[in-house]
């Protein structure tokens, strides 16, 4: 073997050496490689390959516990949560609830309200009390003071009843033709008649 090296010429020789010295850097690297991969964790070599994923947490549901419930109010619940679990939240039951009047094992749905009936309450008087509290709210919109018909805004003509946005338009546009005097001349103005008129009475000015 010696003797085939001393037949090489000094050229020779040297490139030799260099192809054995990089064959053995090459080695050496792919086997420190194969090592540290072999070290690694499981969660750190997923995550390093890109396989470790989060699975993205669903938004929270809020709910209306309302009727013959110990505390009632708005209750913000996981997406897989039931009807049951809102009611301990507020506090569980009273006494006279009819608990038959809902189902327990329902699942929850954003926005929605879970009306829990007193025994002897009828579906009537449940609705009733709703239809109060959506009239409550509407009269909550009536201006505090009567509305100038002839200075108003387009927001503040909205705030009369019957008044929507497309009555208040057709009420700024028959005003820039001519000055309301009185109910008569509203009464030109179309989306508006008797029975809204009368409605409008108690809170507009001219």
């Amino acid at each position: 073997m010696t003797r085939i090296f001393d037949s090489f010429t000094r050229i020779e020789k040297a490139v030799l050496l260099c192809c054995v010295f990089a064959l053995i850097f090459f080695a050496g690297g792919f086997w420190a490689r194969a090592k540290t991969n072999e070290a690694l964790p499981p969660v750190f070599a997923e995550a390093k390959s890109g396989a470790l994923q989060t699975t993205p947490k669903s938004a929270p549901l809020l709910v209306h516990v309302a009727g013959a419930v110990r505390k009632p109010s708005v209750i913000s619940m996981p997406a897989d949560a039931r009807t049951s679990d809102a009611l301990k939240l507020a506090g569980g039951a009273t006494k006279n609830a009819d608990l038959n009047s809902i189902n327990l094992a329902q699942k929850l749905k954003d926005g929605e309200q879970i009306h829990v009936r007193a025994k002897g309450e009828t579906p009537f008087e449940s609705s009733s009390r709703a239809a109060s509290g959506k009239r409550s709210k509407a009269s909550a919109k009536l201006p505090s003071r009567p509305v100038n018909v002839n200075t108003a805004g387009d927001a503040d003509l909205q705030t009369l009843p019957g008044i929507g946005p497309a009555t208040a338009a057709e009420i700024l546009k028959a005003r820039a033709k001519k000055r309301f005097r009185s109910l008569d001349d509203l009464d030109e103005v179309k989306g508006l008649g008797p029975k809204k008129l009368e409605k409008l009475k108690p809170y507009v000015t001219f």
